[in-house]
């Protein structure tokens, strides 16, 4: 008896620290990656470790889809994420509105753009909201955005005009960064004296004045037809006046195909649902583009060679500079690069 009784709080012991360690054991298997990228929906995003905790490093939104809306959400990784994180820069968002939650601390949005929760920064403009829906050949990018009212500062890089583009800059705002995209813009339209002005001129864009000195100046606006709907041509003003307005009638080719896997091979159009699927490790096209070959999958070591790699890497580049100047969409066999 006096042996057990000594044995038992031995026993007792090893049972506490065991189970002490078990809590530990699993909060250091639950302990994230660092500096490595991951993805998140359309995020791509990289941690970094600080005192307090894991923290956002890198953040990147990329959406070339039209399907669902551009959602930013409140966390990534359970980390508050805020517009100094995601900034403008980091952000490509081509064929939908952003949408964000009411209780979203950070951000909001104003006519399908991405602004700051008090709706006084520009952050990102959907390209659509600028050059109009487009389909298969849209002859220019360009058309006219109006910055919305009670916005005050545009933030860099939070839209992306062209030559071809007349930026309408409100009354409400006071400072356009220099960076911001406007200055790419060829024509700047607002009232004289107002910042729209001072920026035209800093920048040598011609500007539009929309006082009691106004004169119609014609830009050409685009919202190419689809397989299934009507497009529109016409030359508007950026005082708000529309003239020589022309339908373009639905064209059978006008697909806007998405993707329904994570091999990229199957596809499906978002206005039809027709349905289109390709063999993504052969070339039955023959047309040689990269695209029927490449491997949509991470790189992976001792899986590919260093040539294939290359290729890879190359076409990935070309394909940035597509979709920033919203060139070569579809490949010369019909199938969509984006």
């Amino acid at each position: 008896m006096k042996a057990l009784k000594k044995i038992f709080p031995a026993l007792l012991a090893v049972l506490l620290a065991a189970v002490c360690a078990v809590p530990a054991f699993a909060e250091r298997q639950e302990e994230p990656e660092y500096d490595v990228w991951i993805s998140e929906g359309y995020f791509e995003y990289k941690l970094t470790k600080t005192e307090d905790g894991p923290a956002l490093k890198t953040v990147y939104f990329s959406k070339a889809l039209r399907g669902e809306d551009a959602y930013i959400p409140k966390t990534l990784a359970g980390i508050e994420l805020t517009p100094e994180l995601l900034p403008g820069s980091h952000i490509n968002n081509y064929l939908t509105p952003f949408r964000v939650d009411d209780d979203n601390a950070y951000f909001s949005v104003i006519d399908g753009a991405l602004c700051t929760k008090d709706g006084q920064t520009l952050i990102s403009v959907p390209y659509y909201k600028i050059y109009g829906r487009y389909a298969v050949d849209s002859p220019i990018l360009g058309g006219i955005y109006a910055v919305p009212e009670g916005i005050r500062t545009v933030a860099a890089d939070s839209l992306w005009a062209t030559d071809a583009t007349c930026v309408v800059i409100s009354d409400s705002v006071t400072r356009i960064d220099p960076a911001s995209g406007v200055e790419r813009a060829g024509a700047i339209a607002g009232r004289r004296g107002a910042e729209a002005e001072r920026f035209a001129a800093e920048n040598g864009v011609p500007f539009v004045s929309l006082g009691e000195d106004h004169a119609h100046v014609w830009f050409r606006v685009r919202n190419d037809a689809t397989c299934v709907e009507d497009g529109e041509t016409a030359a508007a003003c950026p005082c708000g006046e529309r003239t020589d307005a022309v339908t373009i009638p639905p064209r059978s080719g006008a697909h806007w195909y998405e993707y329904t896997d994570d091999t990229l091979s199957s596809f499906c159009c978002v206005y039809c649902g027709e349905e289109y699927r390709r063999n993504a490790d052969a070339d039955p096209s023959g047309c040689g583009c990269a695209c029927h070959t490449l491997d949509k999958t991470r790189i992976q070591a001792g899986k590919r060679d260093v040539i294939a790699v290359l290729k890879g890497i190359v076409y990935r580049f070309r394909l940035i500079l597509w979709r920033l100047t919203g060139t070569h969409r579809y490949c010369d066999c019909g199938a969509r690069h984006y």
